[in-house]
Order: structure tokens, then C-alpha cells, then sequence
């Protein structure tokens, strides 16, 4: 099971990269092309790049979401609900 999770975690890195760096190029070049007045550059960076930006946003969503899963983070959301208990009920 830990493998499992070890896999889930690299690609969660790999997806969360794919998907900054992207975003940053996606919209400087867009920026470029408005500061440029072309909005072929504007729309044509969008057709191009935004499926894959947008993918790996998504794949990168995913991977959190299973990651969430994880023994230890269930444990420690476990231990966030106890805390939060004490808080609204401390006991006297």
C-alpha cells in the first residue's frame, strides 16, 4: 500500500509542476500577445496549451484526492477533529 502512495505522491508533483509552469507560460504569452494586439497569439496559446494545463490541473486534483487517503492522513484529520471538539466543548 505504500508504494501505492508513493506513486500517487511523485505523480501529484509531476502534475502540480506541469501544471504551474504551464499556467505561467499560458498566460505570459497571452499577456505578450495583448501588449502585442494579436489576438491570434492570445487565442492560439489557448488552444494549444490550455488542455494540457488544464489536465494536468486535473490529474494533479486526482492525485491529491487519493492522497488523502493515506493512513496517516486520515489520522491526523482525526486527531484535527478531536482538537476542534476540545475547543467547542472544552471540559471544566
Amino acid at each position: 500500500m505504500t508504494a501505492f502512495f508513493k506513486l500517487f505522491r511523485i505523480l501529484f508533483f509531476v502534475f502540480l509542476i506541469a501544471f504551474m509552469v504551464g499556467g505561467v507560460v499560458l498566460v505570459g504569452l497571452q499577456t505578450v500577445g495583448l501588449f502585442a494586439t494579436s489576438g491570434d497569439l492570445i487565442t492560439g496559446v489557448k488552444s494549444h496549451l490550455a488542455p494540457w494545463v488544464f489536465g494536468s490541473a486535473t490529474l494533479c486534483a486526482i492525485c491529491a484526492f487519493v492522497l488523502g487517503y493515506r493512513p496517516d492522513a486520515r489520522a491526523a484529520r482525526r486527531a484535527q477533529k478531536e482538537r476542534e471538539e476540545h475547543i467547542r466543548h472544552p471540559e471544566d
